[in-house]
């Protein structure tokens, strides 16, 4: 920390009679389930307050941002989209987003941000997609080809972490790597979805019970400087299925009861050889599921592209035809494979067989496009003056958001102000 000074947590929003009160020689962060604004007082905080960093002049755009977060992570948000080319830092790693990433990470949140489109040459990557813990998604055509605007990365330094389609054969949007991040997380909810299921079969597996209804699905939320209602109306579309209606309330059926049968089988017996196997629907683990889909494009390019193409396709592939071999193989705890352990999943291939139907995989994957509304997070155009300009936009998916979008203010502290009336202001020129 530069240099010691008390805060405390706003009790109340500031007056803006007298200017922008953001607009100080000093500013700090106090991290209490995510960052919020602290104030310069005389007075010494309660003790269970700390100030990690100060920054000197903070940004209005990474303040906006931050609120942004704030906002969704109070409306239950598990995967965040980021998708805002904010003012390159001079020093990435300290910047305060880079803080605001890797604490919703190591919270259990999911953030995925888009490469940028600043071109083909190398070390272009967004702050955003610089920041620890963040999957970095390059864009590039339905062939795997990347698109001359998604941003590179370099060899010895910050890289995407996959690539994903960035174009919309079907709709106006501009091919790039906002929509690549899109179905980026997009895959993750539905990954995350599939292991909430299966992290709550095998508890009913150990323990003997029967399941009566799914987990409630995730949520996600894009996080941008303004939407059309054309953009909402893309995104949205990435998400369609069949929707659980009502959701949450669909029994498990016979063939996914014979799924946690033989899960008992393969994780007693796992146990038994000494095969560590262990998963739930924390970050970690969907990026671990989502990082084994990825496939070679036809140039591969890790520079440029991370990993390797990831699509629903590649997901269902992965999925489609899961044996106790490939289970272990993916949630061995460790990460550890052998030919002992390959020796131990053989011998439960043989016994068990497929441990997926293909009706389970269908049902898991309407589970994420189940009654459960994505948030759209406006911070504003970069650079635009003044603050509180920010909206919360609620929307739901195709078989409810055609019937009204809700649209609300975002406070000083980024807490959300309801106003169902409220329409976008010059701020949000593209609403919808």
């Amino acid at each position: 920390m530069a240099r010691r000074f008390d805060v405390h947590l706003l009790p109340a929003p500031p007056d803006l009679r007298d200017g922008d009160p953001y607009d100080t020689a000093d500013g700090g962060i106090v991290f209490r389930g995510l960052p919020l604004l602290a104030w310069p007082a005389g007075v010494p905080p309660d003790p269970r307050f700390e100030v990690l960093r100060t920054w000197p002049r903070y940004p209005r755009t990474r303040l906006r941002l931050l609120h942004a977060l704030d906002a969704a992570k109070a409306h239950d948000a598990h995967v965040y989209r980021l998708s805002l080319g904010v003012t390159r830092s001079r020093d990435p790693e300290s910047d305060p987003l880079a803080h605001a990433t890797r604490f919703l990470r190591e919270r259990n949140r999911l953030v995925v941000a888009a490469a940028g489109d600043w071109g083909p040459r190398p070390g272009t990557l967004d702050d955003l997609a610089r920041a620890p813990g963040v999957i970095a998604v390059a864009g590039c055509t339905p062939d795997g080809l990347l698109l001359d605007c998604s941003s590179r990365g370099t060899v010895d330094g910050a890289r995407p972490t996959l690539t994903a389609d960035g174009t919309d054969p079907t709709g106006p949007a501009r091919p790039g790597t906002d929509l690549a991040a899109a179905r980026v997380a997009v895959l993750c909810v539905w990954i995350r979805s599939m292991l909430q299921c299966l992290a709550a079969e095998a508890s009913a597996a150990r323990a003997g019970e029967r399941l009566t209804e799914m987990p409630a699905p995730s949520r996600l939320a894009h996080v941008d400087s303004d939407f059309s209602r054309d953009d909402v109306d893309a995104l949205v579309a990435l998400r369609q299925g069949r929707g659980i209606s009502p959701a949450g309330s669909v029994i498990y059926a016979g063939a996914t009861m014979r799924r946690i049968w033989w899960l008992g089988r393969v994780m007693d017996h796992a146990a038994a050889q000494q095969v560590p196997v262990a998963f739930d629907a924390g970050a970690d683990w969907v990026a671990r599921v989502l990082l084994a889909t990825a496939r070679p494009g036809p140039a591969p390019d890790p520079v440029g592209g991370g990993a390797g193409v990831v699509s629903r396709e590649s997901v269902r592939a992965l999925l489609a035809d899961m044996t106790p071999s490939r289970f272990l193989r993916l949630f061995a705890d460790d990460g550890r494979w052998d030919e002992r352990r390959a020796a131990v999943a053989a011998a439960l291939d043989h016994e068990l067989g497929e441990l997926w139907s293909l009706a389970d995989l269908e049902t898991c994957e309407q589970l994420y496009a189940a009654e459960h509304e994505d948030l759209f997070v406006e911070v504003g155009p970069p650079g635009a003056t003044g603050h509180g300009h920010s909206r919360l936009r609620v929307g739901g998916p195709p078989t409810t958001y055609a019937q009204r979008a809700v649209h609300a203010h975002l406070d000083e502290r980024g807490d959300p102000i309801h106003d169902p009336d409220a329409r976008p202001t010059s701020a949000s020129p593209g609403g919808g």
